[in-house]
């Protein structure tokens, strides 16, 4: 198969199983996956009650002003709160509430169930393989950004 056409089938691969793959999750994942990865960050680092809107945006990658609209979202559905910093009034901290733990952790509960069920349908020699095809996908990437970098 020429370079091209496996460009192409590996991106109709990759675009055919997102949608599937968003789909199936829709309803089993009531969380977009912003809001996932901030309330897992905030899971992760429960304790340190020093998290700002400017810690998650360096983690996620992305400006405060595209995590202001997340945080609010959350905040809406009761989450997490912003609460002001004890040391600094002008800094607000963001505090997963126990609702947002129970969301959180429910959400990693199904995406771990859903993993084994894959790795039981793959068999551990696939499984395996997967991870280690992943695994180069990730090096060619950290290369690629490295070069971009200044």
């Amino acid at each position: 198969m020429e370079t091209m056409d496996l460009a192409q089938k590996f991106l109709d691969t990759m675009d055919s199983g997102m949608r599937h793959n968003m789909l199936r999750n829709r309803d089993m994942m009531p969380l977009r996956p912003g809001e996932f990865a901030l309330l897992a960050y905030l899971d992760r680092n429960e304790e340190n009650r020093d998290i700002k809107v400017s810690d998650i945006s360096r983690f996620m990658g992305v400006t405060p002003p595209t995590v202001t609209p997340v945080v609010s979202r959350l905040e809406e559905k009761g989450f997490l709160n912003r609460e002001v910093d004890r040391n600094d009034r002008r800094v607000t901290n963001l505090v997963l509430t126990q609702k947002g733990r129970t969301m959180i952790r429910d959400c990693m509960q199904r995406r771990l169930q859903t993993t084994q069920a894959l790795i039981a349908f793959l068999g551990n020699e696939d499984a395996l393989e997967v991870i280690r095809l992943l695994e180069r996908v990730i090096q060619f990437e950290q290369q690629a950004l490295s070069r971009e970098e200044p």
